[in-house]
């Protein structure tokens, strides 16, 4: 009853995850890219847990063959899944793998998924020794690796899933540090470039096009008659005379004054220039953080879930194997979070795409009818 129980809202969140991710291109993100291939692992194994106990009575029929070998194959992939984006994560960071090269590899991807897993899960269902009797058969929960061949479940399938939380589990120890280092990094250099601004605004603190005041020292000087009159003039530059001469002084004092304003000018674009390649490469460096933080914080949970799922399941293999018997509650607790994996997965997907979801509900909202 748990089984079937908690795979219904695993069901619910897989359709989900396949209903947008093939209907809207803003799902279509590198990291629920790979939940929604982990997505049918998970409806095959709810579709093995909606199965239950119905075939535990009847190991020889086909049905409890089918259950055993849908487990064995698909109930790890969410480990799998796991490790694979991990190596994204290393890829990304020490091997600078953009979004088109990382999705040249998932081919590479499904086949070590669901490919090899497949091998052994279809060879043991025609193992059947005198001694031992049939490789798939009655559980205790359901139909999967009967209690005489527990040994070589643990090797064939937990042993396999907790090499793949290890090895994830180091990569993220690893990059953990290089993403730290490369962020303490970044807000240093986004601190220096505030304080460079700042230093820049009070060293220019005049308007912008400097207007240079040219005295008339520096300038020759001219003294032309006035129409009409012996009196002298000296031009200077508040007082102008309007003869051909002095029409020559103003204009000298003008490409002075221009070519000031343009060298002026010429000097403040290349210093905005600069700072504006700095500032795009610094925003560039820093939205590309960002990305990668975000991406690492979704498989982090996306592992967390997968320690939820495999720890029980785990423990109680163990415990069968030392005593021969299960615990009730490991047993309870296993038949409630292996069910789940595709309800976590959903979860997480969704807080992926919180932003598309939210313009996914404003746009229902403008569509329904108005109470007022």
């Amino acid at each position: 009853v748990l089984e079937r129980a908690f795979s219904v809202p695993s069901l619910i969140g897989s359709l989900l995850i396949i209903i947008t991710f093939c209907r809207a291109r803003g799902f279509r993100k590198p990291i629920n890219r790979l939940i929604f291939y982990a997505t049918f692992g998970n409806i095959m194994s709810n579709v093995a847990a909606i199965m239950a106990d119905e075939f535990l009575y009847n190991p020889t029929e086909a049905g409890c063959k089918l259950q055993a070998f849908i487990i064995q194959m698909f109930m790890p992939a969410d480990a799998y899944w796991s490790l694979v984006m991990a190596l994204n994560v290393y890829l990304t960071i020490y091997h600078k793998y953009d979004a088109q090269r990382l999705q040249r590899v998932e081919v590479i991807y499904l086949f070590c998924c669901y490919g090899l897993p497949f091998i052994p899960a279809l060879t043991f269902i025609f193992i059947n020794d005198p001694a031992r009797g049939m490789f798939y058969g009655p559980a205790r929960l359901w139909c999967w690796v009967t209690p005489k061949w527990v040994v070589v479940a643990m090797a064939t399938l937990h042993c396999p899933v907790w090499v793949a939380i290890v090895i994830t589990f180091a990569i993220y120890f690893r990059a953990g540090g290089e993403i730290l280092r490369v962020r303490s990094s970044l807000r240093s250099l986004s601190s220096r470039s505030q304080d460079s601004h700042q230093l820049d605004d009070n060293e220019t603190a005049f308007p912008k096009t400097a207007e240079v005041v040219v005295p008339s020292a520096v300038l020759p000087h001219f003294h032309p008659r006035a129409p009409h009159s012996s009196t002298l003039h000296r031009p200077s530059v508040s007082s102008v005379t309007v003869s051909t001469r002095a029409r020559q002084v103003e204009t000298y004092e003008q490409k002075y004054v221009e070519s000031s304003k343009q060298t002026c000018d010429i000097r403040e674009i290349e210093n905005a220039t600069q700072q504006g390649r700095k500032g795009r490469r610094l925003r560039a460096a820093s939205d590309t953080d960002t990305a990668v933080w975000s991406y690492v914080k979704c498989t982090l949970l996306f592992f967390t879930a997968l320690l939820v799922t495999w720890i029980p399941t785990t423990l109680n293999r163990l415990i069968a194997l030392v005593n021969g018997s299960n615990l009730a509650g490991l047993e309870i607790l296993t038949a409630i979070v292996l069910p789940l994996q595709g309800f976590f997965n959903a979860v997480i997907y969704a807080y992926t795409s919180r932003e598309e979801f939210k313009g996914i509900w404003r746009d229902i909202r403008t569509r329904l009818p108005s109470w007022e």
